[in-house]
């Protein structure tokens, strides 16, 4: 009895119409397992334009006051790699002036994970600084979207000039959520900050912190500002954008990005085990002498105990002989050869 094996197996075994069973290999062998790992969706340091499309991102607030007629303008260009802080980032070059908030925005595509999802639990980190002073105004919106519509967002603001002020806004899937104005004395100018947004199961987050420092391009962070709220939905998500605003032509807040990274967390992934036999590989038991032979060699790790050798001699008359290979593999190539003898 031969079988050649037509891609990866853990079992040849055969059947037949005597009740006869010949078993070689682990009926209980698996291909592989599926287990979870993150996997990267986006990673950008702005050393360069990374491409993308400009003054298109979705936002909560297109209109000022959200009123029809008073729009906020998406104008202007980014400029890349300069050097701030002794980082690279990408920081706005504003246009011409508007009635009402106005500055350049930045979208980039985030991918779908290896299963075709971008529905999943996600983690996204930016680091960013925002400086600003008793005369300056500043809108730095970083938006997770789905098409035309954001999903997270998250707004840093100094909306007064006449004074020093931070104020931190969350949204999710187009609804405000919380608003906090942040301690100056933590989050002060020069001080680069981490913002991640994530969702994870039932949970949606937004934390934002001071950068102690950076290792190995990790960020450790300091007094972070935690925001948690139960998911209705988990939407979709297929790109991220930046959108910095200032003012009318007033003097705007120091906005920049030094870099952002996604990773879809989660992910089902297949890990293929090695198994007993490959593709190629032959198993020919010889019925007269009970021997066992993988690819032209002996092979005595093959026997089993309770193989039923004898009852593979041929009958007179019909015989039915069945392959049978591990349930998850492809059937092999099953080959019998016979001779005739007087007993």
């Amino acid at each position: 009895l031969t079988a050649t094996m037509t891609a990866d197996n853990g079992l040849v075994a055969w059947t037949n119409d005597q009740g006869g069973v010949l078993q070689f290999g682990d009926p209980g062998e698996v291909d592989g397992v599926t287990t979870k790992a993150p996997e990267q969706a986006l990673v950008e340091g702005f050393d360069s334009d990374p491409g993308g499309t400009n003054n298109d991102a979705p936002t909560n607030y297109p209109n000022y006051g959200n009123v029809e007629g008073q729009p906020n303008i998406q104008s202007g260009t980014m400029n890349y790699g300069a050097v701030l802080y002794g980082s690279t980032a990408m920081m706005p070059s504003f246009g011409a002036k508007s009635d009402y908030w106005n500055g350049p925005s930045k979208k980039l595509p985030i991918q779908k994970n290896s299963d075709d999802d971008n529905a999943g639990n996600i983690v996204t980190y930016t680091r960013l600084y925002f400086d600003t002073k008793v005369r300056q105004m500043g809108r730095m919106e970083i938006a997770l979207n789905n098409g035309d519509k954001t999903v997270f967002e998250s707004v840093l603001r100094d909306s007064a000039d006449s004074q020093d002020q931070i104020v931190w806004e969350c949204f999710y899937n187009g609804q405000w959520l919380v608003s906090t104005t942040l301690d100056r004395r933590k989050f002060k100018n020069g001080q680069m900050y981490e913002l991640r947004m994530w969702r994870f199961g039932s949970k949606i987050n937004f934390q934002l912190a001071p950068v102690a420092k950076v290792v190995d391009n990790k960020a450790e962070v300091a007094a972070p500002i935690l925001k948690s709220f139960d998911l209705a939905k988990a939407e979709p998500i297929d790109s991220v954008s930046f959108w910095f605003c200032r003012w009318q032509d007033n003097e705007a807040s120091s906005m920049s990005v030094t870099d952002f990274q996604a990773k879809w967390t989660d992910v089902d992934q297949w890990n293929d085990l090695a198994n007993r036999f490959s593709a190629g590989d032959e198993v020919v038991a010889d019925i007269a002498t009970k021997t066992i032979y993988v690819n032209g060699v002996q092979d005595n790790t093959l026997h089993a105990i309770g193989n039923m050798w004898d009852s593979f001699w041929i009958q007179p008359g019909r015989n039915t002989i069945m392959p049978v290979a591990s349930s998850w593999a492809t059937p092999f190539d099953a080959t019998v050869e016979y001779r005739e003898a007087w007993l």
